[in-house]
């Protein structure tokens, strides 16, 4: 009998295993591709979204087979091609019905790899550029593109604010801050042709001290004023960096007027709110579409969806001191430091509960309770969001001194470095191709610099383009090997936006031991070995104390710079161009110099690289124009064919009011407008071609020529080159120090002076220094030549002296207009 049983119950249970196999059988099977870790926000989100549709679904719901590549944290070829031949051997049987792509990576791995799936429909997610150049024709694929508009933040804060007449725009001089301003700025002008909202007069306080930002913040009507805010600032008091919430925090304390800013980190401190992106929605829009065609739709009808969805997010405090109702918000909107009412839909059910089976004690008592745990959890997350970098999901600076902090309180042998390094051409890519850009490359290079890290090491992100290490270790050898895979780690381009761009870093090292740590003096020791680094192009540097001294010169510099162009203390010189075939001087280029009687002579590398970096650039822009122009008209007075060339940054010239700057010198020097030449460098054509054309073309319409400064040592190309209405290039002197004896510099120089000659654009050679180079250069083409072999830098009086000279011995007349044309 009790065989029997056991039989019957075998034979059942066969039964339900057969039902549940067939059923299993006729589910879709459904890869799901990510390319990071399961511990990744981002794709975590994305994945919970995925599930969370198919998640009450019936037993046609698909099987979903996950798969964590993890080939963005270990981006190595060797890697790569250990998780092709695990995949191969792991699903060398299995048949997909589709595939889930949540990234770049885990799209091109689909398109490398025909042979396992060719024919399977894939949605992909997650591509922050063009995911069609990944698939390059691929059919049967749909998915969604991620998009950031900037827009909406400044039409709310308009519609929030109707009283506001102006808008004031804070901002850091670095990289990152430039980038957001530029965005800002395309979309202020987008919007003024393309909508009705108002567009506020902009005044943008740019690169200022907190003590003068302090003082203008007290000078604003509250009432009138709409404060944005980007980036990180300085405070001078302690030479370190306040994060964007102490800013927030800063600039709230010193000013009534709304702010808004670009990162959420800032909600809690004084700002506002604002949109930002959301990656459950984006997983479940995928799947939504994974679904459509499951159920047999083609993928070419369900189009690529362009609009990532978005979150809001709003301070509840900040709406109640400006009086902005909830209801003025657009819907979904998520509110911070809102304080809990238990007259809301979510506290009913506990309400009547707690009415019916307790005392009325009791209930405010556990009302209490709740409110005190919601404050204490959004505090919570406002103190983990101040602590953590929303770009990369890196610690922050503060949080990177909490640490060093922690290490210092230990009592254990070994030491710690700290390296902290910076992007070269930052700002220039993010001047080039926006800040969404910038932004893909910080995230770029925290995903490279990651699986560098073991339990020694950790990665933070200080700000802008600047990062950091903290490394423990045990011996000079062990932190040589990391540093030298620290900067191999840049050998490798970086692939943004369809462009291989090259990006090498400049760090400073400063090493201590872990008993006698001072983190504040750790970092101060490591950023002025980066400077250092950065001042000479090199890719390290270690801390010595004679860093400390030429950091303290690069302050006196920023400090005396703003009294040296109000009292005229920058003076100009100017080189001579040489026609050799006329024996005639053409043109002078104006070059700053600065003879400061506390500090010395100051190198023009010096102060322009620090009027660059505390945002003064602009104005020693402006002064060498101005001044350049009002000297030289007393050699034009000699000799009306000249031409002056004038150093112009990429940043001035793509500024906003640069234009009116130069109208305005024109007009205040009578200096003519077709007798000078702006020489700015290549990266410029790095820029959109529509962005610069327009730009060259309002140039042109002044007279105003353009010259190509250090021709060859930049990324331009013939392209930009047709594309652009260039005057002149400048060969770079680098290619001329070596030309007699270096076969490959002239077949260069030919080959561009070939190229421009057919272009109609002129050539000048600089840097010559012997009459030998310049019987070379004529034989390869170059007219106009600028070096000493003829003249060295000369105050106007002496070149006043030289050129009365030179056309006392002139024998033949130049023609009116040669020289303009042969330079």
């Amino acid at each position: 009998m009790l065989v029997m049983r056991w039989a019957l119950a075998l034979f059942v249970f066969w039964i339900a295993q057969t039902v549940s196999w067939a059923a299993a059988s006729n589910r879709p099977t459904v890869l799901v591709l990510m390319s990071y870790h399961q511990n990744y926000t981002w794709e975590k989100d994305m994945l919970e979204g995925i599930e969370s549709v198919w998640a009450n679904a019936d037993q046609n719901a698909p099987h979903l087979l996950l798969e964590w590549m993890d080939t963005k944290q270990h981006a190595d070829e060797t890697y790569k091609d250990y998780f092709h031949q695990f995949f191969g051997q792991k699903y060398a049987n299995q048949h997909f019905d589709m595939v889930i792509a949540g990234d770049d990576n885990a799209l091109s791995f689909v398109s490398d790899n025909p042979q396992w799936f060719e024919k399977i429909p894939v949605i992909y997610g997650g591509i922050n550029g063009d995911p069609f150049s990944i698939l390059r024709g691929r059919p049967n694929t749909t998915g969604v593109m991620e998009h950031f508009d900037f827009t909406r933040t400044y039409q709310l804060a308009v519609k929030l604010h109707p009283t506001a007449s102006q808008m004031i725009v804070i901002s850091n001089n670095n990289e990152t801050a430039r980038g957001v301003l530029s965005y800002v700025y395309s979309d202020l002008r987008r919007l003024k042709t393309s909508s009705q909202t108002k567009i506020l007069p902009v005044k943008e306080w740019r690169g200022l001290s907190l003590k003068t930002l302090e003082e203008r913040l007290k000078t604003i009507d509250a009432n009138k004023t709409l404060i944005f805010f980007f980036g990180a600032f300085w405070n001078e008091r302690d030479n370190t960096l306040l994060d964007p919430s102490e800013m927030a925090a800063f600039i709230r304390a010193r000013t009534q007027a709304p702010i808004y800013s670009d990162t959420d980190s800032t909600l809690g401190y004084g700002v506002v709110g604002g949109y930002f992106n959301d990656g459950r929605a984006n997983g479940v829009l995928m799947a939504q579409m994974a679904k459509r065609v499951l159920e047999g739709n083609s993928t070419r009808n369900v189009p690529v969806v362009t609009q990532t969805p978005y979150k809001l997010a709003f301070d509840a405090k900040e709406l109640k001191r400006f009086g902005i109702s909830t209801k003025s918000l657009p819907k979904n909107a998520t509110l911070m430091n809102r304080s809990p009412s238990l007259l809301d839909s979510a506290y009913r059910p506990f309400l009547l509960g707690s009415l019916i089976t307790v005392l009325v004690l009791f209930i405010a008592a556990a009302v209490f309770a709740y409110l005190a745990r919601t404050e204490n959890r959004q505090r919570q997350a406002l103190s983990d969001a101040s602590l953590k970098d929303e770009l990369t999901g890196l610690k922050n600076r503060l949080s990177l001194g909490l640490s060093l902090q922690e290490l210092a309180g230990q009592q254990q042998l070994g030491r710690v470095v700290l390296i902290v390094f910076g992007l070269s051409r930052f700002k220039m890519i993010n001047d080039s191709y926006g800040h969404a850009v910038g932004d893909e490359l910080l995230q770029s290079v925290t995903q490279r610099i990651l699986p560098l890290l073991d339990q020694h090491g950790e990665l933070a992100r200080f700000s802008g383009d600047v990062f950091s290490v903290v490394y423990t270790f045990d011996d000079e050898q062990m932190l040589e090997q990391f540093l030298f895979q620290l900067e191999r780690a840049f050998d490798i381009p970086f692939a943004l936006e369809h462009q291989h761009l090259v990006v090498k870093m400049s760090c400073g090292v400063s090493v201590a031991d872990l008993r006698e740590l001072d983190h504040a003096q750790l970092i101060r020791e490591a950023e002025t070995a980066m400077h250092m680094a950065k001042k000479n192009n090199v890719m390290r540097c270690h801390y010595e104390q004679y860093m400390h001294a030429n950091n303290t010169r690069d302050r006196e510099i920023e400090e005396m710079l703003p009294e040296a162009l109000r009292s005229g203390a920058i003076t100009v010189d100017f080189q001579a161009v040489r026609n050799i075939d006329q024996q005639c001087t053409v043109g002078y280029e104006a070059l700053a110099r600065w003879r400061n009687s506390l500090i010395g002579s100051v190198s023009p590398v010096d102060f322009v690289r620090v009027a660059t970096e505390s945002g003064q650039m602009a104005a020693l822009t402006r002064y060498i124009l101005r001044l350049a122009c009002t000297e030289f008209k007393s050699l034009l007075a000699l000799d009306s064919n000249l031409y002056l060339a004038v150093n112009v940054s990429v940043g001035d010239l793509y500024g906003a009011d640069f234009c009116q700057t130069l109208d305005d010198t024109l007009q205040e020097t009578g200096f003519p407008a077709n007798q000078l030449v702006l020489e700015v460098t290549e990266d410029m054509s790095l820029n959109n071609v529509d962005v610069v054309r327009s730009m060259l073309n309002e140039l042109r319409q002044r007279g105003v020529r353009v010259s190509i400064d250090d021709f060859g040592t930049g990324y331009s190309s013939m392209r930009y080159l047709s594309s652009y209405t260039i005057n002149t290039l400048k060969i770079d002197r680098s290619f001329v120090q070596d030309v007699i004896e270096n076969e490959s510099n002239q077949k260069i120089v030919r080959a561009v002076v070939s190229m421009a000659s057919d272009l109609g654009v002129s050539v000048i050679t600089e840097g010559v220094e012997t009459m030998d180079q310049v019987r070379l250069l004529r034989r390869l083409g170059c007219i106009c030549i600028q070096g000493y072999v003829f003249s060295r830098p000369q105050p106007l009086a002496s070149c006043l002296e030289q050129l009365r000279r030179d056309l006392s011995r002139t024998v033949e007349v130049v023609p009116k207009g040669q020289g303009q044309r042969d330079a």
